[in-house]
């Protein structure tokens, strides 16, 4: 059905969810009859510990076993704000050997980032990943338009900072929480950016969280309204 309406299914995967070779063989299997997709976000997943030998995103790749199903592309976790359980120095490595990992498999790896609230961490982020990786693209998490108190939720659930800036005006949240907060703002602020950098192959990926449908319509009506994200890649402007 997603083919038939134009769009490309991207498996999701938890690596930490799968207890053996034998069920991720069966999930990829499966996914590949179900769906023939070619491309898979794999993250490590929240569980505090793994159900069995994959305990990380990395060891998921390294079994080998995507290319054997289809997979030809993998997105794998950044953190343009850190993460509060590892160390940014960890964070990279790890970064570095899923690229490695992947290229060395005949994978095209891209990243997609956490959510963040701000621009200034986002584009030192995406600074120092390009001086490090100048050609995987790159998709910049966005909280897709939702009311601030589910935001704030999986803020708090994803290891998210808390703004320091912008939305933390509006957090006396007795008589905020019913607001609602959409992205604009934050894409404006990363289209100057991006304009300042080496940004390469960047685009949007939104967490809709507020509900698809409102993404949708939300990312309709700012591509009608005109704006300049018009997946121009000369212009290094954010492609939605």
């Amino acid at each position: 059905m997603l083919r038939a309406n134009g769009f490309e299914p991207v498996l999701h995967v938890a690596a930490r969810y799968f207890a053996t070779h034998t069920e991720l063989v069966g999930y990829l299997a499966r996914a590949g009859r179900e769906t023939g997709a070619e491309n898979m976000l794999i993250i490590g997943g929240d569980a505090d510990r793994p159900n069995g030998e994959f305990a990380s995103a990395l060891s998921l790749i390294e079994s080998g076993l995507l290319s054997d199903y289809g997979i030809r592309r993998i997105g794998v976790a950044g953190y343009p704000d850190g993460y509060p359980k590892i160390s940014s120095d960890a964070l990279i490595k790890a970064l570095g050997a899923k690229i490695e990992t992947a290229l060395a498999s005949g994978i095209a790896p891209h990243i997609t980032t956490q959510f963040c609230f701000e621009a200034i961490p986002i584009l030192a982020w995406l600074k120092d990943i390009r001086e490090r990786w100048p050609d995987v693209p790159v998709k910049l998490g966005v909280a897709g338009p939702t009311g601030l108190k589910t935001l704030l939720k999986f803020a708090v659930r994803c290891g998210v900072n808390t703004p320091r800036t912008g939305l933390a005006q509006k957090l006396p949240m007795a008589s905020k929480i019913a607001e609602a907060f959409a992205p604009g703002d934050l894409l404006d602020d990363l289209d100057t950016g991006l304009g300042q950098i080496d940004s390469g192959t960047v685009s949007a990926h939104f967490f809709s969280f507020g509900g698809l449908e409102k993404t949708a319509s939300w990312i309709a009506d700012r591509l009608a309204e005109g704006s300049n994200y018009n997946g121009t890649n000369e212009t290094q402007r954010m492609r939605l």
